[in-house]
């Protein structure tokens, strides 16, 4: 594989590209699968007998990211049973023609023989279309030259992000969105946890780990990214403590519940029976029933937070007395 920077310009023959505008490349689509035309194109690193025109645009953060051209599937057989393919990329003055040369800069091009290669492309220009040409000196009497080509990466797409990555139960996060077109709206998903799903920096108050969807447009494409808020246990429960009065983990300790001031505390034996029970937890449970030491043995709790703010199921587990 060989690939350069074109910095030579020449005449551009090109009697198809009047296609170009209407052949959109976006992000995350499927390939697009066709044949080379009989159209002869010529511009400094390319010189070909067969071309296909495509435009695609980056998107508001494409200068600090990369995207990636695929070409696959090639069937440009020659006499000699080799593929014979190239692909270039030229930036397009905005608004501008893009069959004509005139408006072309920063060329880059690669070519090869393979059954599949790929171009990748850094130094981009934010909201900035681009020409993407796809040619073979294939001669046309061996029969059709297809292939597939495919678009990728963070220039072309849109780019969510979340701060924190970790947040407590209750505890906001802050969403965010980037690469989309210059006030086209977004849309986020699920909606219930969001304080406004059409903003570009909603915040979030999910109930467990949830991964966040949005949707918006970038050169005019319908694209989407994900986030995860990932969220911390409600409670930091420790399955065992030991009550004999040695001033050191003597009682059951509950990390952050002083969080829900409505919770409520219950441990049972291992017959049902209830041993401790308390709306809030501001004195901690001791190992006692009836300020009686309990034997060492392994207890079974609910926990019922109560939250006015989200909704979470009750917590339950085991806890066991060491003496």
């Amino acid at each position: 594989m060989m690939a350069f920077a074109c910095l030579m310009s020449y005449k551009a023959i090109a009697q198809d590209c009047s296609d170009a505008s209407n052949n959109v490349l976006c992000a995350g689509s499927p390939s697009q699968s066709t044949t080379a035309e009989n159209s002869p194109f010529s511009y400094g690193c390319m010189d070909v007998l067969q071309s296909t025109f495509y435009t695609f645009q980056t998107n508001s953060v494409a200068s600090s990211n990369s995207l990636s051209i695929e070409v696959s599937n090639l069937g440009c057989e020659d006499f000699l049973g080799a593929d014979s393919i190239f692909v270039m990329v030229v930036q397009i003055t905005n608004g501008s023609d893009p069959c004509n040369p005139s408006n072309y800069s920063n060329a880059q091009c690669v070519g090869d023989s393979g059954s599949s290669f790929s171009l990748q492309l850094s130094n981009l220009v934010d909201n900035q279309e681009y020409l993407l040409i796809v040619g073979s000196n294939h001669d046309a009497a061996y029969g059709p030259c297809p292939f597939n080509v495919e678009t990728s990466g963070d220039a072309l797409s849109l780019v969510a992000g979340v701060n924190p990555l970790r947040i407590n139960l209750g505890d906001p996060a802050q969403l965010s969105v980037d690469g989309q077109d210059p006030g086209s709206d977004v849309i986020w998903s699920p909606a219930e946890f969001l304080d406004d799903s059409e903003s570009y920096t909603p915040v979030a108050i999910p109930e467990e780990t949830t991964v966040f969807t949005v949707t918006g447009y970038v050169g005019g494409c319908e694209v989407t990214d994900m986030i995860t808020v990932t969220l911390a246990p409600p409670l930091e429960i420790y399955n065992t403590f030991t009550p004999n009065e040695d001033g050191i983990n003597d009682v059951w300790t509950i990390g952050r519940i002083e969080k829900f001031p409505n919770c409520q505390v219950q441990v049972f034996d291992r017959w049902g029976q209830s041993l401790f029970k308390s709306i809030g937890y501001a004195q901690p449970w001791d190992g006692t029933n009836k300020g009686k030491n309990l034997p060492m043995a392994a207890y079974y709790y609910v926990i019922e937070l109560n939250s006015l703010d989200v909704k979470i199921p009750p917590v339950t587990g085991i806890v066991s007395i060491v003496r």
